[in-house]
Order: C-alpha cells, then structure tokens, then sequence
C-alpha cells in the first residue's frame, strides 16, 4: 500500500497494491485491493476510495467518493462524483464537473459521459449513457434509459423501466409507471402501474392506481385521467383528447371514435 508515497500529508491507505502508483497526494482514504492505484496528483486531494479497485485508475478528478468493488473504477479525470456500490457509476469517463450521485448494486453503471444524474436503487439507471440531469429512484428505475431522455423523473420500483429515446422531461411516479415507455413524450404518470403499456404516446396525465393502465396506441394522445382505475380501458384504441375524473372514469373499453369528452 501507498508503495511510490513520498510527500503526501494525512493520508490513510491499506490494502494490497492501494494507492500504490501515487507520489504525493494529502488527505485521502484508500482502502482496499488495487483502489485508487493510479498516480494520482494535487487535484485528487481528499478523494476517497474504499472497495476493489474502485477509482482504479484516477488521477486528477476533483471530489470522487467511490464505496464498492469497481465503483467509479473507470474515471481518470471527472470532477464531483459519489459511487457508493458494486460497479455503481463504473464507466464514469467524461472529464471535468460531471457531478453524478449513484448508490446502489450497479447503479448507474453505463453512465459514461452523463452529467448530474441520481441513481439511487439496485441498477437504477442501470444502461443510462450519455443523459443528464435525471434522477432515478428505485429498483431498476430508469433501468433501460439509453437514447437521449434527459431531465426526466422516475420514482418507484420499475418505474419508466424501459428504454427511452427522446423523452425529454418525462415523469414517472410509482411502482411500475410508464414502465414500457419506449419514445412518448410530454406524458406524466403518478400511481400504482399508472400508464403502465403505453410505448410511444404522447402528451397524457395519469394520476392514480392503474391510471390509463392498458394503454398502448400510439395515437392515445393529450388525455388527462385523474383518480384510480381512470380510462384504464383504452387498450389499444386511439382516443384523444379526453378528460376523466373520478374512480373508474371512463374505465370501460373505449373505441378509436372516443374524442373530446
């Protein structure tokens, strides 16, 4: 441990092959097989790394915590980053503030240029890449994320689960919610499997327990159903434009003709 150490102040590194490659650096804590074995320089001051091989390789990224075998073991020179889990945040690879928080069993674990993310769950935001400023909350919550959705919400187990494109905004809330959304956009969901089939629709409100549950066509567009159970019969008809309100409303099988009501 701390093999090649010859200036460095408070610093505290056990472990085989911890800390190894560094010369001088003040105020870290390396604790494990291979963690943080790189050179790392002045920058890295403070860094904190506890597990194997995690932040293997840093040498000049600022503010880094990393708590798990393999955690942030990728990241050489990016800035703010908390990984607390086995491989949370382990592609990390963008340089400078990338300030992305992840706790959790492989918690973020794609995210290689991503800026501002919060992964908190077992593989939340688990194939999430290049997206900023989500926040994933839950069991495999916003597990699939990989095409560009950024600034979206997911809150609850499986929650906006699936893989997304371009759903910029998106916000999903409770077990399952908007869990097969592949490219709709502007939709929100809150509750219990709320808008749970929907894929690719766009610009619908679903609030409350199976909210627009069944609903998977694609041109099932600016609907607002509020209250449990609401239009959860749309299955795969087409209706825009509607608004429910109330337990059950508008919860029976509905056509392609159910506009504007």
């Amino acid at each position: 441990a701390g093999n090649d150490m010859q200036t460095g102040d408070a610093n505290v590194i056990i472990g085989m092959n911890a800390g190894d490659a560094t010369v001088d650096v003040d105020r870290v804590t390396i604790v494990g097989t291979a963690a943080a074995s790189a050179n790392m320089l002045a920058a890295s001051d403070g860094t904190v790394a506890v597990g194997y091989a995690s932040l293997a390789v840093l040498t000049e990224g600022i503010g880094n915590t990393a708590v798990g075998a393999f955690s942030l073991d990728a990241n050489v020179t990016s800035d703010y980053n908390t990984a607390v889990g086995y491989e949370a945040l382990s592609a990390v690879t963008n340089d400078g503030s990338t300030h992305n928080t992840a706790l959790g069993y492989q918690a973020g674990l794609a995210i290689a240029a991503g800026t501002h993310n919060t992964c908190v769950g077992s593989q939340a935001g688990l194939a999430q890449d290049g997206e900023t400023f989500n926040t994933w909350i839950g069991y495999y919550a916003g597990g699939a994320v990989n095409g560009g959705a950024s600034y979206c919400i997911g809150l609850g187990a499986q929650a906006m689960a699936a893989g997304n494109s371009t759903q910029t905004g998106t916000i999903a809330i409770g077990y399952q919610s908007l869990n097969a959304l592949t490219s709709g956009e502007r939709n929100l969901a809150i509750g219990y499997q709320a808008a749970d089939a929907m894929t690719d629709a766009d610009d619908n409100i679903a609030i409350g327990w199976a909210s627009l549950g069944a609903a998977n066509n694609t041109n099932c567009l600016r609907n607002v159903s509020i209250g449990n159970y609401t239009m959860d019969g749309f299955g795969d008809a087409n209706p825009i434009n509607n608004v429910a309100v109330g337990h059950q409303a508008m919860s029976g099988g509905l056509t392609d003709a159910s506009d504007n009501n």
